[in-house]
């Protein structure tokens, strides 16, 4: 079982219905979720440069933008997020706390993934207001030794679990059973493609991305790999993909 989990409400995020997968994901129910969102000196740096417009996240109406509204947006916005997350963690029944952070997100990000063993991230790439960041961004991720669930938002789309094993997958049978667990929980179709599969000619980008449109994906699920050059991989899809994608650690028992 899962001892920590870690859920980054991005900025632009408008549910946590994903929470309700924490137990399937972690294979069982967590000692703690953690909460986390980030009041990102990015965004509050960008704030000064000359021209900077603010389009509002809710009416899209475009004002002047200055690093002290900049401040206050996102101190409001942390008051939503951790409302968002409280409750949704009462209707999961999940042991939870929030956190509001200050500094740059993959910093504030990659810092307290350290200690989870899943993370789970909130890219709000619907709907009106900010954009997710790029897959670029999140890179630095593939290189930790998380479970990590990328939510494109919305979570409740798509029809079926996609499972892939890439050539060199230690357990198949293993990658396989936590997708089943995904797919019985949210009440969706299970589709397992191996490598080599006529399906799946190889786990190229543009591949992996028709597969995933083909089945009417909720969730890509596929393993860390060796062979798989997961910094470019795991970039290109985030930024292409409509569906979410939850790359396994190891899966060796």
């Amino acid at each position: 079982m899962s001892r920590r989990v870690l859920y980054l409400l991005d900025c632009g995020t408008h549910d946590a219905t994903a929470m309700g997968t924490i137990p399937a994901l972690a294979e069982g129910t967590p000692e703690e979720v953690l909460g986390l969102f980030v009041e990102d000196k990015d965004l509050v740096d960008a704030a000064s440069i000359p021209g900077v417009i603010e389009v509002s996240v809710h009416t899209l109406e475009v004002t002047q933008f200055s690093p002290e509204q900049a401040t206050s947006a996102l101190s409001q916005h942390a008051i939503r997020m951790r409302q968002l997350f409280d409750q949704s963690a009462a209707r999961y029944n999940l042991t939870a706390r929030f956190e509001v952070s200050r500094g740059r997100t993959i910093e504030t990000l990659m810092d307290t993934a350290a200690g989870s063993d899943l993370v789970i991230v909130t890219r709000p790439i619907h709907g009106a207001g900010l954009r997710a960041r790029t897959g670029a961004y999140y890179t630095a991720l593939t290189e930790t030794g998380n479970d990590v669930l990328f939510v494109n938002e919305p979570w409740k789309t798509g029809s079926s679990v996609v499972v892939v094993c890439p050539t060199g997958t230690d357990d198949p049978e293993l990658v396989i059973s936590r997708g089943k667990t995904l797919a019985q929980l949210e009440g969706l179709s299970l589709v397992t493609v191996e490598e080599g599969d006529a399906r799946l000619p190889d786990t190229s980008e543009s591949a992996l991305i028709n597969l995933c449109e083909q089945h009417d994906a909720r969730v890509l699920v596929i393993p860390a790999t060796p062979g798989v050059d997961w910094n470019s991989l795991l970039a290109g899809l985030l930024d292409k993909l409509s569906c979410s994608l939850f790359r396994l650690k190891s899966v060796k028992p």
